[in-house]
Formats: structure tokens, C-alpha cells, sequence
């Protein structure tokens, strides 16, 4: 149970939901300094529940929106803490799955940890979405807006926050 404790804290070094034009656009990796610090990511993330608006390959601001599409749960993620553990839900085209999350705020790096669930029946854009969060390392999160980004900063997942 330490573990789990230690996983959760928080680590410190000091428009239109399918219009990639409306996407606030960083230019670069985010860098810890560029923002305002004044909240505990790891704080502010607990309880709150996320709708991919799809997937942005950052070279080219193109915006792939996966399938299906008419599935309100389809692709979303909900952030819990049980027992002082940081769980996260996931729902893919059509299962739910579970898994832990490890966030530094100061480099802005984001570990996720697939720990159940079954791809049995996927369907869609399903087994994408499955593959890509153990290749997440970093994040950006500002009010109701949430970026994980993998293969080294090229592409994002592109999340508004959604009630739960």
C-alpha cells in the first residue's frame, strides 16, 4: 500500500469540438515554465471526466476524429483516486478499461498504465485508441482542455472535459 500511496502524489521540479482551427496551438513541447503553476495537476484532474475530440498530428494540424463517432462514452477517460491510488477509467469504441497514472507537474510528464480490461470486440478506431496511452509521456492541461502527447511530441490526444 506505500506504493500506491507514493504513486499518487504529485511530483515536483521546482469552438467547435471537431475544428482543429479552434485548437489552442503550441508551437513547442510545453515546458513547466510556461505556465502558470498556481493548481496540483494531480488535484485538479481527480474527479474530472474527458471526451477525445481525436487524435492531432501536431506537424501537420490535421485532426483525426476516430470511429464511431455517435458514441457519447466512446473514447473517454475519467480520472479517480481510491484508497490514495491515482486510477484513471478508460471506455474505448466498446469496452472499459482500468489503469494507474503518475503525473510531475514540473516536467510535465505523464505516466498511464493499462491495467485491465479486453479487447474483445473492438470496433472502429477501438485497438488504436487501446495502443496508444503506453506510449504517452507528456501533457498539457488548462480549464477544460487536456493534451497527451506521444511519439516524441508529433501527436496528441485531445481531450475536453465533459460532465461526469
Amino acid at each position: 500500500m506505500i506504493f500506491a500511496a507514493w504513486a499518487c502524489q504529485n511530483q515536483t521540479d521546482s469552438g467547435s469540438l471537431t475544428d482543429v482551427e479552434n485548437i489552442t496551438r503550441v508551437e513547442e513541447p510545453v515546458q513547466a515554465e510556461r505556465l502558470t503553476n498556481d493548481f496540483d495537476v494531480t488535484t485538479e484532474l481527480v474527479g474530472t471526466k474527458w471526451k477525445l475530440v481525436g487524435i492531432v498530428d501536431d506537424e501537420t494540424n490535421s485532426l483525426k476524429v476516430l470511429e464511431p463517432k455517435d458514441c457519447d462514452n466512446c473514447y473517454t477517460i475519467t480520472f479517480n483516486s481510491v484508497y490514495s491510488d491515482c486510477n484513471i477509467m478508460f471506455y474505448s469504441s466498446i469496452n472499459e478499461l482500468t489503469g494507474s497514472y503518475i503525473i510531475n507537474d514540473g516536467t510535465q510528464e505523464i505516466n498511464i498504465l493499462i491495467k485491465g480490461g479486453t479487447k474483445a470486440g473492438e470496433i472502429g478506431d477501438g485497438d488504436l485508441w487501446r495502443n496508444i496511452f503506453p506510449n504517452v509521456k507528456s501533457f498539457f492541461y488548462k480549464e477544460n482542455e487536456l493534451r497527451l502527447y506521444y511519439n516524441d511530441q508529433k501527436n496528441h490526444l485531445f481531450f475536453k472535459m465533459i460532465e461526469l
